[in-house]
């Protein structure tokens, strides 16, 4: 039965859409990161990014690998089932390259948002997860089938994609405003601010 169960992921991960192998490199990203600390290297103190511009010039790259670390097992779950079922619905309408173009960007775009927004509202922090880039995948979908529906089966309620966008939106400001996460909200917002630009283009 193990054996069958890698043989399964070599295969899914052979052989998967990009989305698949985004969820893949996530979790290899925080297994090493869990094996690391098992010696107190914390891999996610050179993967993330910092808010402000002095963080920034510290740790340029970080505004992309943030998107592939998780602070724990939750987060990364969360994400993960999040992008693993916007990106099946994705793929039925745009290409692999799509999406990759969406998760990266969005990522990029916001963590910058973070980096530069975030310490005019918020105490210095740091930034981790693929939420922003999920974000940016999931509202460029909005903006090509903004009808479509969508069942949420905690609460067995039927929505259209654009209804949910915006409840997903009044959200995070409301956290915004209640001081929640800040930067991780306005990290939300800049993935979805990419998807705006790159649609209108």
């Amino acid at each position: 039965i193990k054996m069958d169960v890698i043989e399964q992921l070599k295969y899914n991960l052979k052989h998967g859409d990009v989305s698949i192998r985004l969820i893949f490199i996530c979790v290899a990203v925080f297994i090493l990161d869990l094996i690391l600390k098992l010696f107190d290297v914390h891999a996610s103190s050179y993967l993330n990014v910092g808010s402000g511009w002095e963080a920034f010039v510290r740790q340029p790259w970080g505004i992309l690998t943030y998107s592939f670390i998780h602070g724990n097992l939750w987060h990364l779950a969360l994400n993960m089932f999040m992008l693993y079922v916007m990106g099946k619905f994705f793929l039925r309408y745009f290409r692999s390259n799509d999406l990759l173009t969406f998760y990266i960007f969005g990522a990029i775009f916001g963590a910058l948002f973070f980096v530069f927004i975030s310490p005019l509202i918020d105490k210095p922090a740091v930034l981790v997860g693929a939420s922003a880039a999920v974000y940016s995948v999931f509202f460029a979908l909005v903006s090509y089938v903004p009808k479509m529906k969508v069942q949420l089966a905690i609460v067995n309620i039927t929505l259209p994609l654009d209804y949910l966008a915006c409840g997903m939106l009044g959200f995070d400001l409301i956290m915004i405003r209640a001081g929640n996460n800040v930067g991780g909200h306005i990290s939300h917002l800049g993935g979805a601010a990419f998807r705006f630009l790159y649609m209108k283009q």
